[in-house]
């Protein structure tokens, strides 16, 4: 299992209430923007998130996670709490935020500001990852 960070900049965390309920909008991957150094040590690794990538990708039982815990579900694909689009810019999301200490934490650390950051799991397809030294910079991408 693999999992990305979206910086905060690229996140933009924004509530809405809509007919009595509350809904945490956000983008869960960002398309042909270099990541965060995800790398270690002297070792600098970089991502971009080819739009290709999500082509053909199994997408129909998405979970939305409070900090990837599967005990702090906020919304799922299959019970139409959760949905997404494909944008030309990245995926964006969003998700009913429930009526639980989670979701009250959500949405009130949305409001500030508080959150920095969204992220995402998956599981890379066989030969789905690429990756390019990029030697000038004796970094990777």
């Amino acid at each position: 299992m693999e999992r990305r960070l979206i910086p905060a900049s690229d996140a933009q965390f924004r509530v809405v209430n809509e007919g009595g309920k509350n809904y945490l909008e956000s983008m869960g991957i960002v398309f042909n923007k270099r990541s965060v150094n995800m790398g270690w040590g002297k070792k600098k690794i970089f991502e971009k998130i080819d739009p290709k990538a999500v082509e053909g990708a199994y997408m129909d039982e998405i979970i939305c996670k409070f900090n990837h815990d599967i005990n702090e579900v906020l919304g799922t694909t299959w019970a139409n709490t959760l949905t997404y689009s494909i944008l030309p810019g990245g995926v964006k999301y969003r998700v009913e935020l429930p009526e639980t200490e989670t979701g009250n934490t959500v949405k009130v650390l949305a409001e500030r500001g508080d959150l920095r950051g969204s992220s995402f799991e998956f599981i890379p397809a066989e030969d789905g990852m690429l990756w390019n030294d990029v030697e000038e910079s004796g970094e990777i991408v």
